[in-house]
């Protein structure tokens, strides 16, 4: 079973981007699934997006700070996910 790790744009506002950078990195990508109002987006998905930005040769300093800042953050966030399944496991073994 492959679960899909997940973020929303507040999420990311509230990780410390600004919300032109939000709008920047999700713009192009589609939303895996909808909670009332809010998109929600693959964080692998946001995390190739960003990396996608960063290659961009003009970029200003202090957004190409944020943004790697960012991505740190969200790729040591999904480094940090135990699978479910495993959890279930271990449970059931005990």
């Amino acid at each position: 079973m492959k679960s899909t790790i997940c973020t929303t744009r507040k999420q990311l506002k509230s990780y410390g981007a600004t919300s032109y950078q939000v709008k920047i990195i999700t713009d192009n990508l589609k939303p895996i699934s909808k909670s009332n109002q809010t998109n929600i987006y693959s964080l692998r998905e946001v995390i190739a997006s960003i990396k996608k930005y960063l290659e961009r040769p003009q970029i200003n300093k202090k957004t190409k700070q944020s943004l790697i800042q960012l991505l740190s953050l969200l790729i040591n966030q999904l480094n940090n996910v135990v699978p479910f399944v495993l959890l279930q496991t271990i449970v059931s073994d005990s």
